[in-house]
This record gives structure tokens, sequence and C-alpha cells, in this order.
């Protein structure tokens, strides 16, 4: 509501002020009014004028100021990493052993059977004992 009582204001005194420096620079010469008087009704204008930018301008800036950041949850739960098992070890195996198969087609039978694949496998350490 008061945002719009502010911009309400400003259409007023904007085209007020205007015409009055219009008057007042002689563009427009109405010889009816005045000096005296546009020049009251043009000071009264820019001090008006003036008060309203400076509220519009405290109104936005009171818009930027962010709140206090809250504080982030926390937990006391422990987060462990996986350990790879058999089933991954076991496809890394088969990526490894495609590789070394495309790797001896690429070779346009020049390997002749030179491409050997070395398999290692470790043994499960059995926490049991």
């Amino acid at each position: 509501m008061e945002k719009k009582i502010r911009r309400s204001l400003l259409l007023i005194v904007l085209p007020i002020m205007a015409v009055v420096l219009l008057l007042l620079f002689n563009i427009i010469n109405i010889d009816a009014i005045p000096d005296s008087i546009l020049k009251i009704i043009a000071t009264i204008g820019g001090v008006l004028l003036t008060a309203l930018t400076g509220w519009e301008s405290y109104a936005t800036v009171q818009g930027w100021q962010l709140p206090e950041p809250e504080e982030p949850p926390t937990s006391d739960k422990v987060i462990h990493p996986e350990e790879p098992t058999f089933a991954d070890h076991f496809e890394a195996t088969l990526e490894k052993i495609e590789e070394a198969e495309d790797f001896s087609k690429h070779m346009n039978g020049k390997a002749n059977g030179r491409v050997k694949i070395a398999i290692d496998i470790e043994e499960p350490e059995d926490d049991d004992e």
C-alpha cells in the first residue's frame, strides 16, 4: 500500500514540476501567472520530488537487506564409503579384457597372439579369524 502511495505522489508531482519549469524558462508563455507564484510552486515541487525520491530509494535499499543465515543442520550419523564388491571387480576385469581385445583387433593382424591378458585375482580376506 505504501508503495502505491509513493508512486501515485510521484505521478502527481512530476507533471506539475515539468509544467512549472516550462513556464519559468518561458518555453510555455502564460502572462497571467506571476513568476513569484511559479517559483514558490517550483520550490515546493522540488522539495516534494526530493523527499519522494529519497523515500523510494530508502525503501529500495531496505529490500536489499538479507536475513541472517540459519545454522546448517547437523547430523551425528557417520557415513562410511562403500567398499567395492566382487561384482564391481568382475565388471572392471571384463572391461579390461574387452579393451585388450579391441586393441588386438586394431593391430590389423600384427599382434599374432602376442597380446596376453593377465588376470590377477586377490583372495578375499576372512574377517572370521
